[in-house]
């Protein structure tokens, strides 16, 4: 029987068991959490696959008392010790009662229908009112692993104005419960049935509950409970814009003494948002970007990947990593090759170096230099081939080395060089340009879903050769076999544009337009630019404001935005110039498995600075810029 292929495993709330749940969870992807969100509000946002479920799975209350049981658990440990750090859990209590509130139950898109504006406002927050309720009267159970008869002990110190006429009826945690599902289920089959007409205890006009259950409110067995009260409104972006306005608003009103996170997808901010500053913090909220956590420290998200693959790894083959498996040489086909591919670049060094005096003494220092590989000292020639089309490329022919060769000069130049150096071999040569960890975790792009759509391909297939290299030597994954898989995701990802988007279309245009740019860049061979190109377009940011604030529907920033939102383009902030004078850009740079589908460094940095108007041009079938 073949293992599983447990990087298939993927959307975190479909994973039932909380015990597979921390074997696969890398306690580092959480690691922007600190102490401070538990006494907030916050808007957590990301794109799809960039693990906000993942996030608010492990503060629920049942991966919290799986730790708590099993603290000492080998697997469990940095999870345990993370979130204790965090002052959540330890080894004798639940510090957190958490609920998740998902915003994206069909009922709430139904009621902006049926009910006019101020009865729609009454009736959508009732219903959130009634399970924020009922669910934190669940989580005091399960926190404090208390049976159901234990809800007659749940009372509050506090009272709200709005909620003292429930309470002089419903005075316990066990009638209020039973309340709850009556009000939750008469009003859930109104709006099922599309009937405006139903019958209430009574209509809400704010957020009163949320002081109900703030921290020290809740009482139990008559003394306050121990643990930080944390509402998530996950799938926020689900509500109707009508909704979460109304949800902000209410929350913001209300000012209760508890944390509050709202999740949602990159595709329910305005272009203001996505386009304007990132990371705000406000008075009423805070404003985080999980792409842009991760951008501050991807050194320690690519430790944290790894992490990922081996815990995934370790499910199928013990005291294995992923990385054991992927061949780190050429196969012997390349090999042969590289005789044959140094000669070339020798001869383009000859073509351009006849007649110079210096050519001699240059060819006769890298022929006598020593070099690690023949690979290596093609890489060298590469790097003085760079050197020699740049200095052409100038107005007046200036020989870099002008009197006597400069040994130091050229091993500067070939440290600079060589990564431009190598992606312009394997590029022109046809040698795998895609392979290894350090790739797999540049493709990623930041998105730990799309690092497991990639590893989970490579894996499939690791899993198929060592089924079927029982009868070979070696079951290592050849480079180029790990490049046709890499290459064939990217594919099946650009074909799912087509299906996923209704402007698939254009899109694919835009996104092939700016990647021409980094081709063309190629065909240049001065690879100017970090890894070798151009991989994006920077736009000013005033000249975007400025179409941000013109009445014109921009059909470029309409689509950037699209782009972003899906994690097609990453956004950053890039100042070109002097600190005092220098132009603030947005630089959009293609998600990196795009670069795969046009062969393109994986490296940062090269990007093309364009006008709105000239950026504009990369939305027709014909590009003039």
């Amino acid at each position: 029987m073949l293992p599983q292929n447990t990087f298939l495993i993927r959307q975190t709330e479909k994973i039932e068991s909380e015990s597979s749940f921390i074997n696969i969870l890398c306690p580092q992807l959480i690691e922007f959490v600190d102490e401070s969100f538990f006494d907030k509000t916050i808007f957590i946002n990301s794109s799809p696959g960039g693990g906000k479920s993942t996030l608010l799975k492990t503060f629920s209350p049942e991966v919290l008392l799986e730790l708590k049981e099993n603290s000492g658990k080998e697997n469990y440990r940095d999870a345990f010790e993370l979130l204790s750090n965090l002052g959540v859990v330890d080894e004798n209590k639940v510090k957190l009662l958490s609920v998740n509130i998902s915003c994206a139950r069909e009922n709430y898109s139904l009621i902006d229908d049926l009910y006019e504006n101020g009865k729609a406002t009454q009736v959508f927050l009732q219903l959130l009112s009634l399970r924020i309720l009922r669910k934190v009267l669940e989580a005091v159970l399960k926190c404090n692993q208390l049976e159901e008869s234990d809800l007659k002990n749940i009372t509050f110190k506090n009272i709200p104005e709005e909620w003292k006429m429930i309470l002089e009826h419903y005075d316990n945690g066990e009638k209020l419960y039973q309340w709850t599902l009556s009000e939750e289920r008469t009003l859930c089959t109104s709006i099922e049935e599309m009937s405006s007409d139903f019958k209430s205890s009574m209509l809400f006009n704010n957020l009163a509950i949320l002081s109900l259950i703030g921290n020290e409110n809740i009482l139990l067995f008559g003394e306050p409970i121990k643990q930080k009260v944390l509402i998530m409104f996950d799938d926020f972006h689900s509500l109707s814009m009508k909704q979460r306005e109304i949800l902000r608003n209410a929350i913001f009103t209300r000012r209760a003494n508890l944390a509050i996170w709202m999740t949602q997808r990159t595709v329910a901010l305005t272009r203001e948002e996505i386009f304007g500053n990132s990371g705000q913090i406000h008075r009423e909220y805070m404003f985080i970007n999980i792409n842009d956590c991760v951008l501050k420290d991807r050194h320690g998200f690519y430790r944290a990947l790894k992490n990922v693959a081996d815990r995934r790894v370790a499910i199928s083959y013990k005291d294995e990593c992923f990385e054991d498996k992927l061949e780190k040489d050429l196969s012997k086909e390349s090999k042969k090759r590289l005789e044959s591919i140094k000669n070339r670049v020798i001869k383009k060094v000859d073509a351009f170096c006849k007649g110079n005096e210096n050519y001699t003494n240059i060819c006769n220092y890298l022929l006598k230099r020593e070099f690690d590989s023949l690979y290596e000292s093609i890489v060298g020639w590469q790097v003085l081939l760079i050197m020699i089309e740049r200095e052409n490329k100038k107005p007046q022919y200036i020989w870099p080395f002008v009197s006597v060769f400069d040994e130091e000069q050229f091993e500067s130049e070939f440290k600079k060089l060589r990564k431009n150096a190598e992606y312009l071999i394997k590029y022109k040569y046809n040698l795998p340009m895609y392979y290894g960890m350090n790739d797999l975790l540049a493709i990623s792009t930041n998105n730990v879903e799309q690092f497991l759509d990639f590893a989970g391909e490579i894996f499939e297939f690791r899993i198929a050769l060592d089924y079927s290299s029982k009868r070979k030597r070696t079951s290592l994954i050849s480079q180029e076999d790990q490049e046709r898989m890499i290459k064939k995701c990217a594919e099946e990802k650009w074909e799912d544009i087509l299906r996923t988007f209704s402007r698939g279309g254009e899109i694919q245009r835009l996104i092939t337009n700016i990647a021409e740019l980094g081709i063309d860049g190629v065909k240049n061979n001065t690879a100017s630019y970090s890894g070798g190109t151009f991989t994006g377009i920077g736009i000013k940011k005033s000249d975007i404001m400025v179409e941000l604030d013109s009445e014109r529907n921009s059909d470029l920033l309409s689509l950037l935005k699209i782009c972003v939102a899906y994690n097609l383009l990453s956004v950053q902030d890039v100042k070109q110039g002097s600190a005092e004078n220098g132009a603030l850009y947005k630089v959009f740079y293609l998600n990196r498995w795009i670069c795969v589908k046009f062969r393109l460094p994986l490296g940062y940095g090269g990007w093309k600075p364009l006008t709105i108007e000239r950026a504009e041009k990369l939305l027709y079938e014909s590009k003039e810029i």
